[in-house]
């Protein structure tokens, strides 16, 4: 996982949640143009793709992984040729993870352990809308992926779509991600949370309609659904917002409820950069004005349950 200090420009967009399915691409085709472009030293242990395409039928692939001999603090990892692809037309449409450095177009994001989820914020560079992300569920339940818990016949991960603001189909909204997941096995889906099993759809809306590119966030954690009917996920029931985010010099976090809980804020290597422990508040602000641009994770412990959300600091 790398340290993420580029500033992200996220784009108003409307989210038409009615991509076509997946099932018609050939996902083992897609790994193997990994090994064509990229000739790694060594073969991740789970690879998974993510096709992007843009209004006029141009596609393009990033690349997120996992494999315990991942480089932990490093953007140019030659082991699986994470850095710089020379070989992009940058005035064509094309997609990267974003780096923290200006002269790496990074395609390809191998995650190791020591981390809770794997992941980072994209971009799409000289795009038109609609934009069409496409994924396999069939990868999220990859039993090379040992960062996550084996609890078959569940998955083992989850994806989180982030995007700020924007106007999008009822009833998801700005505060909450777009879940990346195969529901079939969840006993509920929180109302408030939207989600997909291999597709999102993105059109423009009416006051950006010829914005060129676009940026978000993509992160995969260990799967939070429940097999059996006997709760609902822990944030549902909690109720917590998380706002704004990207956030500028303050974050703040509604409870609903009066509750008694610690917190801490840690970066992507996980330092804790923030935290204290608040008693019998519903409602808190915290200063990010001392912390540098970049993703960062809030972690919130109340009654012994954890809820994480991911942050970006944009001054």
């Amino acid at each position: 996982m790398k340290n993420l200090y580029l500033i992200i420009i996220l784009t108003i967009t409307t989210f038409t949640l009615t991509a076509q399915p997946s099932d018609s691409i050939d996902w083992q085709a897609v790994i193997n143009d990994y090994y064509t472009k990229y000739q790694p030293q060594k073969s991740p242990a789970w690879l998974f793709p993510i096709i992007f395409e843009e209004g006029t039928g141009q596609r393009d692939t990033i690349y997120l992984g996992f494999d315990t001999r991942a480089s932990f603090l490093t953007s140019v990892d030659t082991l699986f040729k994470e850095g710089f692809f020379d070989t992009i037309d940058v005035n064509s449409f094309f997609a990267c993870w974003n780096s923290p450095f200006d002269s790496i177009i990074e395609k390809v994001n191998i995650g190791s352990i020591g981390v809770d989820f794997l992941g980072g914020f994209f971009e799409l560079h000289n795009s038109q809308y609609p934009i069409t992300m496409w994924w396999s569920r069939d990868l999220l339940y990859s039993d090379s992926l040992t960062l996550f818990p084996n609890i078959n016949p569940a998955p083992r991960t989850e994806g989180l779509f982030y995007f700020d603001y924007g106007e999008i189909d009822f009833p998801c909204s700005w505060q909450y991600p777009i879940l990346m997941t195969d529901t079939l096995n969840y006993s509920a889906v929180p109302s408030n949370t939207c989600y997909r099993s291999d597709s999102i759809r993105l059109e423009p809306d009416p006051w950006h309609p010829n914005i060129s590119g676009f940026s978000g966030g993509l992160y995969f954690q260990a799967w939070t659904g429940n097999v059996t009917n006997t709760k609902d996920i822990k944030d549902d029931k909690m109720q917590i917002l998380v706002y704004p985010n990207p956030a500028d010099d303050e974050i703040f976090i509604d409870l609903k409820s009066s509750n008694t809980f610690n917190y801490k804020i840690i970066n992507t290597i996980g330092q804790t950069v923030l935290n204290n422990e608040i008693n019998q508040e519903s409602f808190i602000q915290i200063s990010t004005n001392e912390l540098s641009n970049g993703l960062y994770y809030l972690i919130l412990n109340i009654d012994n349950q954890l809820v994480r959300r991911p942050i970006l600091v944009q001054h």
